[in-house]
């Protein structure tokens, strides 16, 4: 499997994330990884509208146990490849483009890390893969697809809408700008960091 080289960050955010990055071909898309340590590794697998950013504490706090963190970007999310159309982000195609990348990575014996979204996309990556897991670490989320009959939420479907959610994410900054009105530390999400989780919806 070939690494190819991530985009470049300004200084500002590249010394927040100091990590390898690279880019993984996965033949339909590409996905933007971030990685750190050596040993077995721990995937962690974020939500909407985050990125692998939202792990970086987490692995610090894990520099020198033998350990790798690998921590990808989301198809659709940040520095991942962005599909256009909307139909395509399906919680089967997401599972499906998420398993090629642990397969290319050759990951095994993994603990799974997933919050929001990444909880059933991860589990059902690893559903298909159950030797493959050592370990799961659940973060305000759920393991399994929605039931029959299940209504998206206001935020999925105005997420949906193509002119109003484009303007909305990308000029406005929304929701990042509301991201930490939802902390119980509402000064966690301030200054770089909140500039952090907004940088990737700048264009």
């Amino acid at each position: 499997m070939d690494r190819l080289p991530a985009p470049a960050l300004p200084d500002w955010l590249d010394t927040m994330v100091p990590f390898d990055r690279y880019v993984v071909d996965i033949g339909e898309h590409r996905f933007h990884v971030m990685e750190i340590g050596e040993g077995r590794p721990v995937l962690c697998v974020h939500g909407n509208p985050t990125w692998g950013f939202l792990y970086r504490k987490v692995a610090a706090a894990l520099t020198g146990d033998p350990v790798r963190v690998i921590m990808p970007d989301l198809i659709g999310l940040v520095f991942s490849d962005h599909p256009r159309d909307p139909d395509v982000h399906t919680l089967e195609n997401h599972t499906e483009w998420l398993g090629r990348l642990v397969d290319l990575l050759g990951l095994t014996e993994v603990t799974l890390v997933v919050q929001d979204w990444g909880g059933a996309i991860g589990a059902g990556v690893f559903a298909k893969r159950p030797e493959r897991l050592a370990g799961l670490v659940a973060l305000n989320t759920v393991l399994s697809e929605p039931k029959p009959g299940f209504k998206p939420t206001w935020f999925h479907r105005f997420s949906r809408m193509p002119v109003i959610s484009g303007f909305s994410f990308r000029l406005v900054g929304f929701p990042q700008v509301w991201l930490a009105m939802a902390q119980g530390d509402k000064s966690s999400i301030s200054g770089d960091v909140s500039r952090a989780y907004r940088y990737p919806l700048r264009s």
